[in-house]
């Protein structure tokens, strides 16, 4: 008697008949990822607009994110997410010293 043997990707092809058969939701995960550098560099160009701070603090945000976002996972990424940091506390203290007393 044998043992019938397992397909090693019939995971793999479960979930790609999944995904090709559900169009709605097949794309929702892509447009996602593919929103969120549109969403850094939408926000860089209005802090860049805003003209509330220097001209190099925008650029330095948009690059320090996407470093920060596209970094590989490990101990590799922090260094790689540190300039992003060092940016918002920047921004931060920015906007506390230009905030309205109450």
């Amino acid at each position: 008697m044998t043992v019938p043997r397992m397909n090693p990707h019939a995971e793999l092809d479960d979930l790609y008949r999944t995904r090709t058969l559900n169009p709605p939701r097949s794309g929702s995960t892509e447009s996602y990822f593919a929103g969120i550098p549109v969403a850094v560099i939408l926000t860089g160009i209005a802090l860049w607009r805003s003209q509330a701070m220097p001209r190099w603090l925008p650029v330095l945000f948009v690059v320090a994110l996407l470093a920060g976002a596209l970094a590989p996972p490990g101990v590799v990424s922090v260094p790689l997410s540190l300039p992003f940091v060092i940016v918002m506390m920047l921004l931060a203290r920015r906007i506390w010293d230009t905030a309205p007393e109450r």
